[in-house]
């Protein structure tokens, strides 16, 4: 996980005044996003002692508030002091638009406003935003955040993920303008002992 913070550290060197948003996803399903973003956003928080907010995707897109204000109004302090997230379960009235009527026409263009909005209103009170994506293969909200945020990360899962899937998502990314930061690699097994290892 230490590289891949350094990977961040040395992106955002060039932009000390500006919140950075990464997004997290994945090739396909299950390859465990979510358990790699949480675990990064800690070590950020670790390392760097900044403000840093962990959202869920779904949960960002059924928000309807585009006012930092009230955007911060959903976030909450996790015991790791400075780390935050956004619950994806909270529902507050008027904050919410049902998935159908996403899907009216012209609808996808107004959404694709709404996410812009959502996250230039994320960028406001924190130093680090991560997004918690669905993976590429089960739905284009990755797709669609991609333009406008400052990277996106791609976890692969150790000895599951096929090549041709990663080159795939790579290519996705590049096609919608998405800038990619790197990958991490998930639940890597290590055959050999620990103490062997130190030997080395």
């Amino acid at each position: 996980m230490q590289q891949y913070l350094q990977l961040i550290l040395a992106s955002r060197a060039q932009e000390r005044e500006h919140c950075m948003v990464i997004a997290f996803t994945s090739a396909s399903p299950k390859e465990g996003v979510s358990h790699v973003v949480r675990s990064f956003g800690a070590e950020l928080v670790r390392c760097t002692g900044k403000r840093t907010l962990i959202v869920d995707a779904q949960r960002l897109q059924r928000l309807q508030a585009s006012n930092p204000i009230r955007v911060s109004q959903y976030c909450v302090e996790t015991e790791i002091t400075n780390l935050w997230i956004m619950p994806p379960d909270e529902e507050v009235a008027g904050t919410l638009e049902e998935g159908h009527l996403l899907q009216r026409a012209g609808a996808r263009l107004h959404e694709q406003q709404l996410g812009q909005d959502r996250i230039q209103a994320l960028r406001v009170g924190f130093d680090h935003v991560l997004i918690d994506c669905p993976s590429l293969k089960a739905s284009a909200m990755a797709a669609m955040i991609a333009p406008y945020v400052d990277g996106m990360v791609l976890v692969v899962e150790a000895d599951r993920t096929k090549r041709d899937q990663i080159q795939r998502a790579q290519q996705l990314v590049a096609t919608v303008d998405g800038r990619l930061l790197g990958y991490v690699l998930n639940k890597r097994r290590y055959p050999v002992p620990e103490w062997l290892y130190k030997r080395l």
